[in-house]
């Protein structure tokens, strides 16, 4: 490879490595809270969307200038190939907030059973499950000023509100250089 095709691929991964999580589409399956699995909209990013139901989603805590307490007013899931991915975005008094859980190994892994509390830390890693979040918040929803990944993320499993459901909670610790920041979220899904 020469020097000219070693530097434009140098800039082509840099500009992809900057990309940020809050910005980046990676396909979502939304049942908007319908109690029946076949109703809802697949994007088509993966070739099979499950029949994930996820419901009664909020967010509270601090990321950035954006403090907020409320309702999840977006509430998206996709669970494919041992891994599943919760989005939940809330407004704020001064603007949005978004998180991106991530979950490695599942939302149907063995271990969240209700009464199961769990804690994950960014600087270690787990052949079975890891549990990750990506916290976003700006002056409106889409216009993310703050987007960094967590360093912790503690996960609580409860019994749902209804048979065969869990509630599902979540705390994560972000560090972005000005301070350790947190932020809650929380949701029931149907077990399967």
């Amino acid at each position: 490879m020469n020097t000219r095709n070693l530097g434009l691929s140098a800039l082509l991964i840099g500009a992809i490595v900057g990309v940020s999580g809050c910005m980046m589409d990676w396909g979502t399956w939304s049942d908007s809270g319908s109690s029946d699995p076949s109703y809802g909209s697949y994007d088509g990013y993966y070739s099979t969307p499950s029949n994930l139901e996820i419901r009664s989603g909020y967010l509270s805590g601090t990321m950035g200038d954006v403090t907020f307490a409320n309702d999840a007013w977006r509430i998206e899931g996709s669970n494919f190939g041992g891994y599943t991915q919760i989005e939940l975005e809330a407004s704020a008094a001064t603007g949005a907030a978004m998180t991106i859980l991530n979950i490695q190994g599942g939302l149907d892994n063995p271990v969240f059973v209700p009464g199961a509390a769990l804690s994950f830390d960014s600087s270690s890693y787990s052949s079975t499950v890891e549990v990750t979040v990506v916290g976003c918040s700006g002056p409106s929803s889409g216009s993310w000023v703050y987007d960094h990944s967590s360093e912790q993320v503690d996960v609580r499993v409860d019994v749902g509100p209804a048979p065969n459901m869990r509630h599902f909670s979540y705390v994560a610790t972000f560090d972005d250089g000005t301070g350790r920041q947190q932020t809650t979220g929380s949701f029931d899904y149907v077990a399967n």
